[in-house]
């Protein structure tokens, strides 16, 4: 049992260090607006960073003309994604959770 709890307090770590990663990454970016454009099948959100407009390709085309809210990385605006709490949470946290649980799992096999 306790190489199995070392095992998991390893792959814990990992995991807890790939959420962490992620959500550092992800603070780092910033928000601005976009809107989105383009015909069926082309759906492109665009948004702008000082005077340069990037475009962003999305799959809901649904959404033409709606203004939506866009999370761009600093070091390389032409790098966007949709902003939504999911988009921006809900990976990190699920790794960080994950590798907590496996790990404290890994430390009550080794202690028990």
């Amino acid at each position: 049992m306790i190489v199995f709890g070392v095992i998991l307090i390893l792959v814990g770590a990992i995991a807890f260090l790939v959420g962490w990663t992620i959500l550092q990454k992800r603070r780092k970016w910033l928000r601005t607006t976009g809107r989105a454009a383009g015909l069926v099948g082309e759906g492109q959100l665009r948004y702008e960073v000082g005077e340069k407009t990037y475009a962003l390709k999305i799959t809901r085309t649904n959404l033409e003309g709606r203004r939506i809210p866009v999370r761009y990385a600093l070091a390389n605006p032409g790098q966007a994604r949709p902003d939504s709490p999911t988009a921006v949470w809900l990976t990190p946290v699920f790794f960080l959770l994950l590798g907590s649980g496996l790990m404290l799992v890994g430390v009550g096999l080794i202690n028990g």
